[in-house]
This record gives C-alpha cells, structure tokens and sequence, in this order.
C-alpha cells in the first residue's frame, strides 16, 4: 500500500494547509504543461497506453483514439525519451518533491485524456490519494 505522509481522508483538501505549499508552484507552470499537452496532440503522438482490466472504458470505445494517455513515470520507472518531449512538464513534477514520484511501484504521472462521450468505469488503489 502506498501513503503519502500527513495526508488524511478528506473529499477535499485546503491546498493552503502547510503540506500542500507544492500547490502554488505546481500551478504556475499550467501554461507550459497546457502547450506542452497542445503540442503531443497537434503531433498526433498516439497513446502509449491501452485500455485494459479495472481501466477498461466504461462508455465509447476502448481503442486508444478515445483515450489518450501519455507515460512520463510508470511503476515508479521514468520513461526518458517521454520526458525530453515534455521537460517543462517533467520539471514541474519533479518539483513536488522527490518522495511522490520514485521508488514505488504505484508512481505514476501521465497526461491522460478522454475522447468526448467516453467514461471511465468506478474503481479503487491502494493508496490514499
């Protein structure tokens, strides 16, 4: 089971709480994560992932033209050549601390993507975020 430390069971969380102080930052690069997004679509970058088990598409198609899913940390392993197609995004990641995104096998970031009309169906993990 992963937990993130101090993070408690909450439907919301105040990101003005001290632990959240990331938040701020993290926020002020949405412009350069946003056009770094804009771009692996305009390039038409095809999913790296595919649908499958829990993740299985709910409504619409499960073929990866109706999810669009791209992998920077994957099980806690960095996909490099993602990352160099995206630094300012990597850079952004990186900067919510170094305990979030290494070393488990449930760090994951990626951009991800639904075609309209398409749902995810409810599912759990273990972890607490």
């Amino acid at each position: 089971m992963m937990c993130l430390p101090g993070l408690t069971s909450a439907p919301w969380h105040d990101t003005q709480a001290p632990q959240f102080a990331w938040v701020k930052e993290l926020e002020k690069q949405t412009p350069a994560i946003r056009e770094e997004y804009l771009r692996l679509k305009e390039l038409q970058v095809p999913s790296d992932y595919v649908p499958s088990g829990e993740h299985k598409l709910h409504q619409g198609s499960d073929s990866q033209e109706h999810w669009f899913w791209f992998t920077f940390m994957d099980q806690g392993r960095k996909l490099e050549n993602n990352l160099k197609q995206c630094p300012m995004t990597w850079k952004a990641l990186e900067s919510i601390g170094p305990d979030l995104m290494t070393g488990t096998p449930f760090s994951f970031a990626f951009f991800s993507s639904l075609a309209p009309g398409s749902t995810i169906a409810p599912h759990t993990a273990p972890l607490n975020f």
